[in-house]
């Protein structure tokens, strides 16, 4: 008969990086003090995903070229809106890791962001701990991507002729609309020998 335990509910907070050149991350999953969960072998570790968001909310700043009509005549203009947009979470993973408690290489489990109905399953080889993730950067390119896509979107409602995007910037990494992202691990007992 097996029998299943809630380990924890693991929130994690996404942040943005603030340092130059630094790309955003994901956080740790709990506490740096938070103790990795104890597993035996044979155990099987099911990661919730059902609660994860769609898409990934951030914020950037554009910067766009056009014309406006002066009393001179057409003159070149800027306009700097500032605008929102949705990154694909699938582009981002989480990845936890299982520790064995005697010697033997760690194994990573990576986790897609994206929401899912059914858990994400893995069976423990042998006994060991679920480490929380360490940080995991962004994939940058999806990213940048849909920025650019609201950036240009934005160069439409200036004022003027012909504006265009010139350059934008993100200026709020992409997370959760709250800021969280909610993944429940529930440990069932394997058959004991």
């Amino acid at each position: 008969m097996r029998r299943t335990r809630l380990a924890f509910v693991a929130v994690i907070l996404l942040s943005a990086a603030r340092a130059a050149g630094a790309p955003p991350t994901v956080p740790p999953a709990a506490s740096p003090s938070a103790p990795p969960i104890p597993v035996k072998a044979g155990d099987t570790i099911r990661f919730d995903l059902s609660r994860l968001p769609n898409a990934l909310e951030g914020e950037g700043k554009a910067l766009c070229v056009g014309t406006r009509i002066a009393a001179t005549g057409p003159t070149e203009a800027r306009c700097e809106p500032t605008f929102r947009f949705e990154a694909p979470a699938g582009e981002m993973r989480i990845v936890y890791t299982f520790r064995p408690a005697k010697g033997g290489g760690e194994t990573p489990i990576a986790l897609p962001i994206t929401r899912e109905r059914k858990p994400v399953s893995f069976a423990a080889p042998s006994d060991g701990s679920i480490v929380s993730p360490p940080p995991t950067p962004f994939a940058k390119e999806a990213s940048d991507g849909a920025a650019r896509r609201a950036a240009e979107a934005q160069c439409g409602e200036c004022r003027g002729q012909g504006f265009s995007l010139q350059s934008f910037e993100v200026t709020k990494s992409p997370r959760p609309a709250d800021g969280s992202l909610p993944i429940r691990i529930e440990v069932a007992s394997g058959p004991r020998r």
